[in-house]
């Protein structure tokens, strides 16, 4: 549990999930002031401008640690948000939705960690070989966005 705690930077182990853009600077803020660690979805952010305007208000309402979350196969702009969060001292991201080959490097090279999302066995395995540093084991249903008529292995 130290561990979990030590990545985030959290007094709780609690993780908010990234509901993408029905949560908001103040759902996050509250979460972190509350002991946990909140997230900003940034999975269909694309817009640059605005992914700062959410960072902004997220550090205006708290000075605790908070992360975000990337949908690697969704955002072409990933890597430039990552530098973005590392710039404001986000140290701990999660990622969904892709191979996270993709964008580790990346997330390690800024110094931050990252948590991905994982639907089966073999997402696991596979992302255990690019050196994840947490996963979050979820259904394979995924909070609803893998259509029931297609495998959860297309993301790998």
């Amino acid at each position: 549990m130290t561990d979990l705690l030590s990545l985030l930077g959290s007094r709780y182990p609690i993780i908010q999930g990234p509901i993408g853009y029905l949560n908001s600077p103040k759902m996050v803020a509250a979460v972190c002031e509350a002991g946990g660690f909140g997230m900003l979805g940034l999975g269909f952010v694309g817009d640059l401008e605005e992914v700062k305007r959410l960072m902004a208000g997220v550090q205006e309402l708290t000075d605790k640690p908070f992360g975000a979350n990337l949908m690697i196969i969704m955002n072409p702009n990933n890597e430039k948000i990552l530098e973005l969060l590392a710039e404001v001292g986000v140290k701990t991201v999660t990622t969904s939705a892709g191979n996270p080959k993709q964008i580790y490097p990346k997330i390690h090279e800024l110094g931050m960690k990252g948590i991905h999302v994982v639907l089966t066995f073999s997402n696991t395995v596979k992302a255990l070989e690019t050196r994840v540093d947490g996963l979050v084991v979820s259904g394979c249903e995924s909070g609803g966005f893998v259509p029931p008529t297609r495998s959860p292995r297309i993301w790998f």
